[in-house]
């Protein structure tokens, strides 16, 4: 449809809404809470699960153990989930903003403060301490948060130039902070709390969020049929879930007066209009929690491709089959999301209604008494009804219900895709500059974005590594005359949200997250299994040349990686000839240079890659530790124009001929490079001139086709393609 098109006018909506920086920032603040909120559930589990002998063990020879533990540890973090609400909010303000240093934790104390002092004081009365910091104030918790961090924000920015003239010198980053909050602090405090006031005066002393329960009270007391009452109540409480508001306490008032435990009322006056309106009925519909999360988590798992959200979905699925959703509605996330807005409020009045004309017709028996709303489904329709049929209509609706989150779910893969794809552009422009500085890549001076396209790469990696995912191509290399002499084996990773990445940032990635020695593993297998077929393909005898880096010598696990790969590939070791760039080269530590002289003694031939990128020390050439010299491409690309890069090689060519060492060029693209190559002493050569990389069947039907005798007769014809030549 063309509504869901990438640019369309929806789609764009979407976007702006999720990378909007107060929804993330509450998203974020919910996800921080995910451990509390589920120790705090699996507590509340543990003790009332509904077996007689099993209570009787907690309250007897368990209570010491078990239950006052578990009892005081539920107790403690709902009666503080607030205060942990509006701490979580708001550092992730300051994480998302990038304040100065010591904000991260300055701003969630100030709002913190704030909202202490707004919920203590009422008026000119002082409020119960122990009822003002549960998750029932979600309301108040989010709203202050946010309030404050903007405000905090707007009076800080005006701040800092101004400490920055007081204090110009900056002994300790963390004192200017604090100076610096000094002033901000007290203008955030005495903005926020001249608001309260005002909001109050408005409201004659009424706390916000009562104020809002009693304005919704005012309104269902004027619908008069129960199945529209609890329509609405449902539609409402739902709308405040969303919003990462906990919409049954905002509502409490209401559901304490309109909807009543089964238990209210005698067996003879059980029917279907009382029955609508009791807890149990409300619950019969929810099934994983508020949005009808267990069929969102069963979509997930059977026909998501995407793996964070398979990865929530599996840590979450224990949870929200007993109905406790937080770390699948936290952690995707859902509440806040417009991707998930329409089925998370609409699908559970489509349960309801299918469960009200069920039981209205008689196909379902009515609910007769409560169950506790921990009970997964289908287990509560049968409990609660007493019935098969009840059990059976909870399947048929959870299995509806996923089908109904399919096509949303699909739609959020879509925009996270997408998002994924423009963090990951800055993340590798962010590589490739400090590449270009030789700087390396350090997780501390990462964004919050670029840490989080890192982490899923490095994720993926090793998924790709040991399911076989990455793939090995090869640069076939030519004597002068268009004589075969072997490849350089190249790694290739096409990944599914990034597509192809830039070959030495797999390396880094490897690096950061410890995957380097099985990568490098994975790269020997493949490299020893080409080798093995060109062995079977070609006549005569050739070589395969890998890459390694200056931090593969420090693994222990190097020599034995490489023993394997040609054990298992039944290859000489002369065959796998051994890359390592120069700058590595002299970087190596006595123990590296005592790991690459063995390599050397078992067969392996040993290359000095990217020679002559001014790092160059001929007394380490003397050590004749290596055989082979490539020189670097920024010397062999305009070796035609510029008289210095002929200096370089001519010097570099007749260096390494005297001391008995092959030379490689690189990068040669046309003819008259080539030619100009030989003339300065040049014989080996590797470039485009000949082949791009390319698999193993398509480097041997070059190599058979006789393409590059054919132009090593060639005097003088450009065949250079301009475009960037990737290695």
């Amino acid at each position: 449809m063309s509504v869901f098109r990438d640019n369309s006018v929806f789609m764009r909506a979407v976007n702006k809404i999720m990378n909007n920086v107060t929804i993330r920032a509450i998203q974020q603040g919910y996800i921080l809470l995910i451990a509390l909120a589920v120790v705090s559930g699996f507590s509340y589990l543990i003790l009332s699960i509904p077996i007689p002998a099993y209570q009787d063990f907690l309250a007897g020879p368990a209570s010491w153990l078990i239950k006052e533990p578990l009892s005081i540890l539920e107790t403690v973090l709902n009666s503080y989930g607030a205060m942990m609400l509006v701490i979580t909010i708001s550092y992730s303000f300051s994480t998302l903003w990038k304040l100065p240093a010591g904000n991260a934790v300055i701003l969630p104390l100030a709002s913190l403060v704030v909202f202490i002092i707004s919920q203590q004081i009422v008026g000119n009365a002082m409020v119960e301490i122990d009822t003002s910091w549960t998750f029932g104030h979600s309301f108040s918790a989010v709203l202050f948060a946010v309030l404050t961090c903007h405000v905090y924000r707007f009076f800080l920015l005006r701040t800092i130039p101004i400490g920055n003239r007081m204090f110009p010198v900056v002994l300790n980053p963390y004192l200017t902070t604090a100076v610096y909050a000094i002033p901000t602090f007290v203008l955030t405090m005495g903005t926020i709390l001249m608001c309260h006031r005002f909001v109050l005066c408005l409201t004659g002393n009424v706390p916000l969020q009562m104020a809002v329960s009693q304005s919704a009270s005012s309104v269902f007391a004027a619908i008069d049929s129960e199945a529209l009452r609890t329509a609405a109540y449902m539609l409402v409480s739902a709308t405040f879930s969303f919003l990462g508001i906990s919409g049954e306490d905002v509502l409490f008032d209401i559901h304490n007066q309109y909807f009543h435990y089964m238990e209210a009322f005698g067996s003879a006056g059980v029917n279907i209009h009382n029955v609508i309106a009791t807890d149990s009925f409300l619950k019969f519909s929810y099934m994983g929690g508020m949005g009808a999360i267990l069929p969102l988590t069963l979509a997930i798992l059977f026909f998501s491709n995407n793996k964070i959200f398979l990865s929530t979905a599996k840590l979450a699925l224990l949870p929200v089959i007993f109905n406790m959703p937080s770390i699948l509605v936290f952690g995707i996330p859902v509440i806040c999301n417009p991707a998930f807005a329409i089925p998370f409020l609409f699908l559970p009045l489509l349960d309801l209604l299918i469960v009200y004309l069920c039981m209205y017709v008689g196909a379902v028996p009515l609910i007769s008494h409560d169950v506790s709303w921990t009970i997964p489904a289908p287990i509560y329709g049968y409990l609660a009804t007493d019935s098969w049929q009840g059990g059976v209509l909870q399947m048929l609706l959870i299995v509806g219900n996923t089908f109904c989150y399919l096509p949303f779910m699909r739609l959020y893969e879509r925009l996270s895709a997408g998002e994924f794809s423009k963090q990951f552009k800055s993340f590798e422009e962010y590589y490739r500059y400090m590449e270009s500085g030789t700087q390396p890549l350090v997780l501390n001076d990462l964004s919050e974005k670029q840490l989080r396209v890192f982490f899923v790469l490095v994720r993926d990696l090793e998924e790709a590594i040991y399911k076989r995912k990455l793939f090995m191509v090869y640069q076939p290399q030519f004597k002068a005359d268009g004589t075969f002499l072997g490849a350089e084996a190249l790694l290739r990773w096409d990944h599914p949200l990034a597509g192809f990445l830039y070959p030495p940032m797999i390396i880094s990635i490897a690096k950061l997250g410890d995957y380097l020695p099985a990568l490098e593993e994975f790269i020997f297998q493949e490299s020893c299994r080409g080798i093995k077929k060109m062995n079977e393909n070609l006549e005569g005898t050739y070589k395969i040349s890998v890459n390694i880096t200056g931090e593969s010598l420090a693994y222990d696990e190097l020599e034995d990686n490489l023993d394997r790969a040609v054990r298992m590939a039944g290859i000489d070791p002369k065959q796998l000839w051994i890359e390592i760039t120069e700058q590595d080269a002299l970087a190596g530590t006595e123990e590296n240079i005592e790991r690459l002289h063995r390599l050397k003694k078992k067969g392996h031939k040993l290359l000095i890659d990217d020679f002559g990128m001014g790092h160059t020390s001929v007394a380490y050439l003397m050590t004749n530790q290596f055989d082979v010299v490539k020189l670097d491409g920024s010397i062999t690309r305009d070796v035609i124009e510029n008289t210095n890069s002929q200096h370089i090689v001519r010097s570099l060519t007749q260096l390494s001929k005297d001391m008995g060492l092959m030379v490689i060029a690189e990068f040669v693209d046309n003819v008259p490079q080539r030619n100009k190559l030989i003339e300065l002493g040049c014989e080996i050569f590797q470039g485009y001139l000949y082949s791009k990389p390319v698999s193993m069947d398509e480097m041997l039907k070059l190599v058979k086709s006789g393409k590059a005798k054919e132009i090593g007769k060639q005097v003088s014809e450009d065949v250079s393609d301009s475009k960037e030549k990737e290695q």
